[in-house]
């Protein structure tokens, strides 16, 4: 197969088009971008990878499947060999990561770098413009329904030093990583919406012709298949939706309910009782005063009759349980005798709790 898609390449002439050819690189090399690395590298024929790491202003390189984890000087003779026969894995010092966990709702695992990006200003003395990051996920907790996240952040200046040092010396990038870290998976800088912009590490031609076209055949189905899937999930939550809105209609209507019984009992309850009522008319009321009606009511009581001293009466019946009384008609003096015939209005007096 290998040897089929090397007489394409000769055939079309890629090797004397070179602005065609480079249009094409980097076409292949987008849409590749989304496959695994694995992937990436079967389909490309890059199988090696190389690390490299800044030792003492200057480039260390070894290959990531050494048997000894010797570094040489970048550039050293007995490497010339394996340039650009792989992929380059830049190591960034752990001293220059800055590392912190955050947690997370469950919504934000689906846009994690930017969720975490806001967090950066809180958790380091750093603005988020200032640095870049690279996270992963460390625990999800379903009864707290959080995501556990390590962030890892270094700064624009320490990691684009190193960058404009791999650009002087012609080394293309196909990740950056900590040195020394061995969590899954990896915080790779590099593999992140606002990754530093440096250009990955060349592809080769082989099968690329055929995986440009299969993907951009793919392209309307993935695209149909995830409206119809988002349709499905709309549909579900509006779905659930129609089904709590009554019972929280009704949870509401009863919580105003029993707010409304709790604040009339109590008020009801400070009030006088009829007895209560009864003795104090009885006991405040002067000689000389005779009532023909008395009626309780919920929140006061109307008295009629008659009395020789009005005045008196009125301010004697000014006394708790009850408080000003008011004349609710205008007040008659009787034809036989010195008596006044009176309609009263008495208001009970709540009680302080």
């Amino acid at each position: 197969m290998k040897k089929t898609f090397e007489a394409i390449r000769l055939y079309l002439g890629i090797y004397f088009l070179n602005p065609a050819a480079a249009f094409l690189r980097w076409w292949g090399n987008e849409l590749l971008l989304p496959l695994p690395a694995s992937a990436r590298n079967w389909l490309t024929g890059t199988n090696q990878k190389i690390l490299v790491r800044v030792h003492d202003e200057a480039f260390q390189i070894r290959a990531a499947d050494a048997a000894t984890n010797a570094w040489s000087p970048f550039g050293a003779r007995e490497h010339e060999p394996q340039l650009g026969s792989g992929t380059y894995v830049l190591l960034v010092p752990a001293s220059a990561v800055l590392r912190r966990t955050v947690e997370l709702p469950f919504a934000a695992t689906s846009s994690l770098h930017e969720a975490a990006s806001f967090q950066i200003g809180r958790i380091t003395p750093f603005e988020a413009e200032q640095t870049y990051h690279a996270t992963r996920q460390i625990v999800r907790n379903r009864a707290t329904k959080t995501v556990l996240v390590e962030v890892a952040i270094i700064s624009h200046t320490t990691l684009d030093r190193m960058l404009l040092q791999a650009e002087q010396c012609h080394i293309k990038l196909s990740a950056i990583l900590v040195e020394g870290d061995r969590g899954k998976p990896p915080l790779d800088f590099l593999s992140n919406p606002q990754r530093p912009s440096i250009g990955r590490g060349e592809t080769g031609w082989r099968p690329m012709l055929v995986a440009s076209m299969v993907l951009l055949l793919a392209t309307p189905f993935v695209v149909v298949y995830r409206l119809n899937t988002t349709a499905k999930s709309l549909g579900a939550e509006v779905a659930t939706a129609s089904r709590v809105v009554p019972r929280a209609t009704a949870a509401r209507s009863q919580l105003e309910a029993l707010m409304a019984a709790e604040t009339f009992l109590p008020e009801r309850l400070r009030r006088p009782h009829a007895v209560e009522a009864l003795e104090a008319i009885a006991r405040l009321t002067p000689d000389g005063t005779g009532l023909v009606r008395l009626e309780l009511r919920a929140d006061d009581a109307l008295l009629s009759g008659f009395s020789s001293d009005l005045p008196d009466l009125l301010q004697r019946l000014d006394t708790a349980p009850f408080s000003t009384p008011e004349l609710t008609s205008p007040v008659v003096n009787s034809v036989a005798g010195n008596q006044n015939r009176f309609d009263l209005r008495l208001r009970f007096r709540v009680a302080v709790p």
